[in-house]
């Protein structure tokens, strides 16, 4: 690749369509990079040039893995390397500069020295020639000017007259180093006086008059312009100050009398604000500067009219003059910075030799195909609003939900009253969908770690539903959900069926989240969202119409979501579901539109939020038939629905619930008892089957149960059990014991579980919070309880955790401190900073909380001290009154003792299951009979009985170590079937001799 053909930074195009030429040849897939810097260099004078990614050219060939973190820790962790290298490349720097500044001082005393000596010297010669006066003898003013010409310096008529205090002198203390030479012989090389001139700034001498700058003008030399000509320099401003983007830099400027442009930006300033020059694809370029606070400042480099440059000579003169007319040319060495990309993925090319390289795709920044930007999709959705009928049809009304036989027929009319007053908030159909305006929540971006691009293929869906599939990406189109785009991105994605049997749109955007660097917004968790939503008299379900449709994607990271579709490679223009960051940038936008109303009326939970009623069901009637509680909830709804439809955001018209008196929020039911959960996730729960096969179906269980912990007292003790499963030292046995525990834990839900109360924070006088605490041999654990409006005490959460081996070791001593600090711990947002009282046993403890006592034991001393940063009152309760604890020290503990299997079933199979006798003959059926009840009087058959057991009145063999139980077989008939379907059947695969064998010997047993 010929190098040469480009020396400056505008050839650019002309080096990447070489370098795609010379790539083409390669084989080798190299990865893409994102930098911001890269330049050419050569290892020699006479070889060819290579792009390097670091301005220094130290950094060798790096791997691909080194350049394209997998993760975003690994990208993190470079980022911290590369701060210290340049925090000691600063430490350098500042070092080396104190040390050229002393010897500057030093050179500019001598200079000043030097100057004022031949300004002495000057001033007298001119002196005597304008007195007539030639070594001592007159001579005559006729001849004097031929004779004796006048000095050079005398042909400037704004040249100072120096005396013998110098007046006028200005310091150079931010010269070029090469003014440490003495003044006289310095510029004596063509050579040097280019370098001065790189080393400062070029700008017009009419331009230095008319702003008032200083001009030094006793320096006579000549620089190399710009446009290559020669010029004598007409002075020197040592102090000037350049003003770019709001950042000032002070270096020297030289004046010239006839300049390309009225002022030039040297290398000098560049190197101060650490200037990187970006060509795009486009071919138009940026500057990149560095601000004082380490950002960055983006600039674009325009036409010289163009009014965007903002340079301004802010210091040094009498009066700041803004070139804002003029254009700022930055000027470069002949080989400068060869910058491919503005903040996108680069190809390196550093010394291949023999290695061949396949060439990857390079990103582009943005669509060819610009669309319409946000404010105008937003004007154009409100004026279509503005123009729109009345929405609430009688026939929509019909379609809503509204009112739970809790309302009257004049509060029905009130509510669609209210409703119709503010019907362009509420949507039926996506044509009348909003879109958020930018005013309350900016487009959303997608930052991204250094990766390679990707080309996926698009879905192959049926060809019956090519037809659908089409109309509803037009529909997309239509409302400014996708647009067509030329990106160098594309995902996967599909459809799924709804219920009501249209289609939903999914993109599948596991590879942009791979990359993409996440946001740690998060949402409310779902049990105290539950909590703050309880106990109101009245609610409001809201319910956006397609809610991420409704939040704008940035046009600059739209690409990334693009996807091959019937229609061409279309891009989304919203917030994609499943991407890794939507879940935070809508809360956060929601929380943006609704912030006034949050947390007295709202609880904001995406795009599905409950708008709260008042506590206090007042049914004083404020119209016929209205009561004031309906009122005050339609005032709300009104006022919310007003400022959802200044935000230009919709809510769906079916979806939202309005006026009703009992709402569920995630997986809870709320009204205004308090909270329980909701009957429909208990279903898997109640019906799950036992025994438990194995660790992993033991962590499914109790993962599930586990998510109710709030509402079981006694949780750890209960569960302790089927832990004792998963503990690697016990083996897998499943008896008495476990059963027990798995059905206790169920039967805290047969009833559809606990209603837990509402907490209540106004008065902590007659109303306080109830801490109880309690310890058992295995587990610790308490209750918060607080008494309601009637004076009835109510549970608001149990808490339990089981005890590690060293713990169980404790003193009963000190498992009731640990419990007590366990409890504090967990409700100590609800009780810190406030009186509250702590129902203890009457032991030791009880009194070691109200009394200071010397502690020998110095992690229970500690403890107390923690305990004692809260403001509680002590109460003493009885064992027996304690019960609603946690009971965690009522379960008696015996010697431990294997219980047989056969007893177990037994005693299980008489409430449930019937042996069906008929299946079985000889030693099976007495078997399944003596299991089933019916009491056996040989010694053999109850031995062999601990062996099997009964599932819905079928014979099971039990296995030797862990599995699953074999089902006994005695009909040959039967054998024979089983046999056939699993070598013919659907399951079976014609499978070989050993391979049937071994299907059956896993499900079956019989004897041979």
């Amino acid at each position: 690749m010929d190098w040469d053909k480009c020396h400056r930074s505008g050839d650019n195009d002309a080096v990447i369509e070489e370098m795609q030429e010379k790539m083409k040849e390669m084989t080798r897939q190299i990865a893409n990079f994102e930098t911001k810097v890269g330049t050419t260099y050569r290892d020699k004078p006479g070889s060819p040039y290579s792009l390097r990614w670091d301005r220094r050219n130290t950094d060798p060939w790096r791997s691909v893995e080194h350049l394209n973190p997998r993760t975003l820790a690994d990208y993190r962790a470079r980022e911290r390397d590369e701060d210290e290298q340049r925090r000691r490349d600063e430490e350098d720097r500042r070092r080396r500069d104190e040390e050229d500044r002393r010897r500057r001082e030093e050179d500019d005393r001598k200079r000043r020295e030097d100057e004022e000596r031949r300004c002495r010297d000057d001033n007298i010669d001119r002196d005597r020639r304008r007195d007539g006066y030639r070594g001592g003898d007159s001579y005559g003013r006729g001849d004097r000017a031929e004779q004796y010409p006048h000095s050079p310096r005398d042909q400037y008529p704004h040249s100072p007259r120096y005396g013998g205090g110098a007046e006028g002198y200005r310091s150079l203390d931010n010269f070029n180093s090469r003014d440490r030479e003495d003044s006289r012989g310095r510029w004596e090389s063509d050579r040097d006086r280019r370098d001065g001139y790189r080393s400062g700034y070029e700008r017009n001498e009419a331009l230095a008059v008319r702003s008032g700058l200083d001009l030094y003008r006793s320096y006579q030399f000549e620089i190399d312009t710009a446009d290559g000509r020669k010029q004598r320099v007409a002075g020197v401003c040592h102090k000037a100050t350049i003003e770019v983007e709001g950042l000032r830099v002070t270096m020297p400027v030289f004046a010239v009398r006839d300049c390309s442009a009225e002022l030039l930006l040297g290398r000098t300033w560049l190197s101060h604000v650490h200037a990187v020059t970006i060509e795009r694809p486009d071919g138009s370029h940026m500057l990149s500067i560095k601000r004082p606070d380490g950002g960055r400042i983006m600039m674009e480099t325009v036409e010289p009219r163009d009014p965007r440059n903002r340079a301004v000579l802010a210091a040094g003169s009498r009066v700041p003059v803004a070139l804002a007319s003029r254009s700022l040319i930055f000027r470069e060495k002949k080989y400068g910075p060869l910058l491919t990309e503005e903040e996108g993925q680069i190809v390196e090319v550093e010394d291949l030799g023999t290695r061949k390289v396949k060439p990857a795709a390079v990103a582009r920044e943005r669509s060819a195909l610009d669309g319409l930007s946000e404010e105008e999709i937003v004007r154009e959705i409100k004026e279509k609003k503005r123009k729109e009928p009345q929405r609430l049809t009688e026939k929509r009304i019909a379609e809503m939900d509204i009112g739970d036989e809790n309302l009257t027929q004049p509060e029905k009319e009130r509510v669609l009253e209210v409703l119709k007053s503010c019907d362009k908030a509420i949507t039926f159909s996506d044509a009348e969908r909003g879109r958020i305006d930018p005013r309350c929540a900016k487009p959303a971006r997608i930052y991204m770690i250094p990766h390679t691009l990707w080309n996926d293929a698009g879905w192959k869906f049926a060809q019956k539903e090519k037809e659908e599939v089409i109309s509803l990406l037009k529909e997309k189109m239509t409302s400014h959900v996708v647009e067509p785009c030329d990106s160098t991105y594309a995902n996967r994605w599909f459809f799924l069926r709804k219920p009501n049997e249209k289609i939903r749109w999914i993109q599948d955007l596991q590879k942009v989240n791979a990359v993409a660097i996440r946001d740690v917004g998060s949402v409310p968790l779902a049990d105290l969202l539950a909590e703050r939503a309880a106990g109101r008299s009245i609610y409001y379900v809201s319910d956006l119409f397609s809610g991420y449709d409704e939040i704008p994607l940035d046009p600059r990271d739209r690409h990334l979501t693009a996807m091959h579709t019937p229609l061409g490679l279309v891009q989304m223009m919203v917030v994609p579901m499943g991407w890794t960051n939507g879940v935070a940038v809508f809360q956060r936008a929601m929380v943006a539109v609704l912030k006034d109303f949050i947390p007295d009326k709202v609880e904001v939970f995406l795009d599905d939020f409950p708008i709260k009623g008042p506590v206090l069901k007042d049914e004083t009637e404020v119209a016929p038939g209205v009561r004031r509680f309906v009122e005050q909830h339609m005032t709300d709804i009104y006022a919310i629905l007003e400022q959802q439809d200044e935000a230009n955001l919709t809510v769906s018209g079916t979806k939202s619930r309005w006026v009703v008196s009992t709402i569920k929020i995630l997986v809870f039911i709320c009204d205004a008892k308090g909270r329980r959960p909701d009957p429909g996730k208990l279903e898997k729960l109640l019906n799950w089957p036992t025994p438990l096969h194995g660790a992993t179906e033991v962590r499914q269980f109790l993962g599930v149960v586990g998510y109710w912990q709030i509402f079981i007292r006694g949780y750890a003790e209960k569960a302790e059990p089927l832990r004792t499963l998963l503990r690697k030292t016990e083996k897998f046995y499943w008896d008495f014991s476990q059963e027990l525990g798995v059905q206790s834990l169920k039967e805290e839900f047969k009833e559809g579980g606990r209603i837990l109360g509402v907490p209540f924070f106004e008065d902590e006088t007659d109303r306080p919070f109830i801490v109880s605490t309690d310890a058992g041999p295995c587990s610790v654990g308490g209750l918060l309880s607080q008494k309601d409006a009637d004076g009835k005490e109510r549970p608001l959460r149990f808490e339990s955790r089981t005890l590690n081996t060293a713990e169980r070791n404790y003193t009963q001593f000190k498992k009731e401190v640990l419990a007590v600090l366990r409890c504090l711990d967990t409700f100590r947002h609800y009780i810190y900073g406030r009186r509250f009282v702590l129902r203890v046993d009457p032991t030791a403890v009880a009194s070691v909380l109200q009394k200071d006592f010397s502690l020998t034991d110095p992690t229970i001393a500690l403890w107390l001290i923690r305990i004692r940063l809260y403001d509680y009152t002590v109460e003493r309760i009885s064992e027996a009154k304690n019960a609603v604890a946690d009971g965690l020290s009522r379960i008696p503990i015996e010697a431990e003792r294997r219980i047989s299997v056969a007893a177990l079933t037994m005693t299980e199979l008489r409430r449930t299951d019937r042996f069906l006798v008929n299946l079985y003959e000889g030693k099976y059926r007495t078997i399944g009979l003596h299991l089933s009840g019916v009491e056996s009087s040989e010694s053999e058959i109850m031995r062999q009985a601990a062996q099997y057991c009964l599932r819905v009145g079928h014979l099971f063999r039990q296995p030797v170590g862990a599995g699953m139980p074999l089902r006994v077989v005695c009909d040959p008939e039967e054998k024979q079937s089983i046999v056939a379907e699993l070598h013919d059947g659907v399951v079976g695969g014609h499978r070989g001799v050993k391979g049937t064998y071994e299907k059956v010997r896993r499900l079956y047993w019989w004897e041979e």
